[in-house]
């Protein structure tokens, strides 16, 4: 379900989404409280939510490099 307290304009799509944004893209929208991830090509379907903490771990962890992507 679309998280309806965080508006649509409060999302940012990855800088790494090819033209178009429509493959393998995520948005990001950071509140005071929380950091809100969801699937550019499909945003009414659920939208994840991590702490600052949470989200800053999984950022150190791309950064080096610990992900198979």
């Amino acid at each position: 379900m679309k998280n309806k307290s965080i508006p649509d304009s409060s999302f940012v799509k990855s800088s790494y989404s090819q033209p178009g944004g429509i493959i393998n893209c995520v948005a990001v929208a950071r509140t005071e409280k929380m950091v809100a991830v969801r699937d550019t090509k499909d945003p009414s379907k659920t939208t994840l939510s991590f702490t600052h903490s949470e989200w800053k771990a999984f950022l150190k962890g791309v950064r080096a490099g610990e992900f198979n992507v």
